[in-house]
């Protein structure tokens, strides 16, 4: 927030038509600065947003604004208002007056960090807007606005926010050198927010964005505190220049405002007091944000996987009517802890033990330069998880988590996943090992569309998830959905596209172009494209889910998880809850869930909620770790840190550190 008002203030003496400037050379603040309708009117939303943190009724929040913004026009009456705005302000009864201005995308800032999730800081932004500017562009530029600063806040890189705001609000195909020349004076959201956005796109760290914004000449004040918002919201402010925009909020009725939002709203808290981070080369700064983003959405599949299905494995076995008898009508929604502990089943047992066989498999072939399928290391560790569910002790172990005291619990553990490693033979694509099509092949692969595209094609990874299923899954619907798991999640950690539905339709489609040789390739089309659909209907939930089946089959539950993610794409929590409130395989539908929009939404977005208490959490986040860093020593070199000495004892020597 207190970037949009420092970006309001630089922009101040920029705004007049006379004192446009095309270039970023110019001085940031000046004895004729001052705050302008911007600050005033995002310190009115910031106090009326404090009823709804308190209550979380939109209605309420509404009508809060209309108060507030009344009470805060009518103190700063000379901050430049507009025409109608200023008509507005004096009304008694003041209405929304259909403006597609930019005045709803200026104020909007502290929505960003009173919300829980985007989709609710996108509705916020929408009711914030209709107070005054109801019409579809001035709400559209409040929304594309809040959903920038929402993502920054949360972690997203330029490439994921410029690929949201593209697929849901504007094409962003202009740099500001190509718009400077003829770019003029414009309040229309749409004209002005997109020019905005690409002002923080383009930035090397916050104050760079203000003098983009301002460069381009037009509503300089609006731009720039637009761009600014979501520059603190990315890099933090800069101490000096933190401690100038305060002075102009030092005090009266903004200063309370600003200082009570502080106070009451600990996401903003945090964001005032972050260090700056600024990056010599755009370069650079590229490199180091999908580092970050990959590596949260690592944590963020794995993690999540285990909180679905730690929150499902209470109620694998109960129907609807006894969850909702037991827990309350919206089902489940919290853990049912066990000795303090929310404890996970056989679904994320396998899914470590998974991705411990394709590390085994690598650090073998890059010390010894020779490997052989890497489907056998997940094999040899799969017999070790099945030692665990015995209590039988091996001779030989392929995998340091057989060394992790705690997974030697049983979890439910599936038959077929049983009888299949008990037979001592191993399953293949060529030669199945038995016909089940049994959800315990799907629930297991994420690690393979978390780690295989940095080693195999597409083409080859999709494979790689459907040999990892036959392992012990036989029926081509036992594997194809495995395969198409894992491409889902490669195409969400890896891919170009930010738009979810997007990704699930164009990997169903790839999925049946590399299994069309198998028949049942076409009913898992079906059910996919099933999925899809009843996402974007307006049915009961549970309703939509009793249409895809129960998720005992892996078909089916690939569907739930699907449906259950592009249902709720902006909010963690809502996802995995839909997904493990029905009639069927609550544990595995919850984890699948888990796996796919903690990929999407990260690490970050997991409520803290179900990160206490989630048992093995920092193992999960461990082998998540691992494999995101991958192995870093060969036949080659000699070992030469702590960690390349750690590697060695897991991945070699295949021993616990722990």
């Amino acid at each position: 927030m207190l970037g949009t008002i420092i970006g309001d203030v630089v922009g101040s003496i920029y705004e007049p038509r006379h004192h446009h400037i095309k270039t970023k050379d110019f001085l940031l603040f000046s004895s004729n600065s001052h705050v302008t309708d911007d600050t005033v009117m995002s310190c009115a939303v910031a106090e009326a947003l404090y009823s709804y943190k308190q209550t979380k009724k939109i209605n309420l929040f509404k009508v809060e604004l209309v108060n507030s913004m009344r009470k805060f026009g009518n103190a700063y009456p000379h901050a430049g208002y507009g025409r109608a705005f200023k008509k507005w302000l004096q009304e008694n009864h003041p209405k929304p007056y259909g403006s597609y201005g930019n005045g709803s995308a200026m104020r909007v800032s502290p929505v960003a960090y009173v919300a829980d999730c985007l989709q609710e800081a996108e509705e916020l932004a929408k009711a914030s807007a209709e107070v005054t500017h109801n019409h579809p562009e001035g709400i559209k530029g409040a929304q594309a606005v809040v959903s920038c600063i929402f993502l920054a806040r949360k972690g997203k890189n330029k490439q994921k926010i410029k690929s949201y705001i593209e697929s849901n609000y504007y094409k962003l195909d202009f740099s500001l050198d190509e718009i400077r020349p003829h770019y003029k004076f414009d309040v229309s959201c749409q004209g002005s927010v997109p020019q905005a956005i690409v002002a923080f796109l383009e930035s090397l760290n916050f104050e760079d964005a203000i003098r983009n914004a301002i460069s381009i000449g037009g509503d300089s004040d609006t731009i720039a505190a637009i761009a600014g918002g979501i520059a603190e919201a990315y890099y933090g402010i800069p101490d000096h220049l933190k401690h100038e925009g305060l002075k102009y909020v030092s005090e009266g009725l903004i200063g309370d405002a600003y200082k009570h939002f502080i106070h009451y709203c600990p996401a903003y808290s945090e964001i005032y007091s972050m260090n700056t981070k600024a990056c010599e080369t755009s370069s650079k700064e590229l490199a180091e944000d999908a580092d970050k983003d990959l590596l949260n959405a690592f944590r963020g599949s794995l993690v999540g996987g285990a909180v679905g299905d730690a929150l499902g494995y209470a109620v694998e076995f109960m129907s609807l009517d006894a969850i909702r008898s037991t827990y309350g009508e919206n089902g489940i929604t919290r853990y049912n802890l066990s000795q303090g502990k929310a404890l996970i089943s056989d679904d994320t047992q396998m899914t470590l033990f998974t991705a411990n066989g394709l590390l085994l498999g690598i650090t073998r072939g890059m010390t010894r330069g020779i490997m052989g399928d890497i489907e056998d290391y997940v094999y040899g560790c799969y017999k070790d998880w099945l030692a665990t569910q015995y209590g039988t002790n091996v001779d030989f172990n392929y995998s340091w988590l057989y060394h992790v005291r705690e997974l030697h619990s049983t979890r439910a553990p599936g038959n077929t996943c049983l009888s299949a490693l008990q037979s001592g033979d191993m399953g293949t694509l060529e030669k199945p090992i038995n016909h089940s099509k049994g959800c315990g092949g799907v629930m297991r692969v994420a690690p393979v569309g978390l780690y295989c595209p940095r080693r195999w094609d597409r083409t080859e990874t999709v494979l790689i998830g459907a040999k990892v299923a036959a392992i012990t899954h036989g029926h081509p619907l036992g594997f194809i959905p495995a395969a198409a798991l894992s491409d889902i999640i490669s195409q969400i950690v890896y891919g170009e596209s930010a738009d979810l539905k997007e990704i699930v339709r164009e990997s169903t489609k790839f999925i049946v172009s590399v299994f069309k040789q198998y028949s049942k390739v076409e009913d898992f089309e079906r059910i996919m494209e099933l999925a899809v659909s009843l996402s974007e209907q307006d049915i009961k939930e549970d309703q939509a889910i009793k249409q895809l089946g129960e998720g005992w089959v892996a078909e089916e539950a690939l569907a739930i998880a699907v449906y259950c993610c592009l249902k709720h794409s902006n909010d963690f929590a809502a996802a995995v809850v839909a997904a493990v409130n029905h009639d069927g395989d609550s544990d595995s539908t919850g984890a699948i869930t888990g796996n796919i929009i903690g990929s999407f939404l990260g690490y970050t977005a997991i409520p803290n909620k179900f990160l206490e208490r989630l048992e093995l959490k920092d193992i999960i986040i461990e082998i998540a770790e691992d494999l995101y860093h991958d192995c870093k020593i060969s036949e080659y070199t000699p070992l030469s840190s702590q960690s390349e000495f750690e590697w060695e004892a897991k991945y070699i020597n295949c021993q616990s550190i722990h």
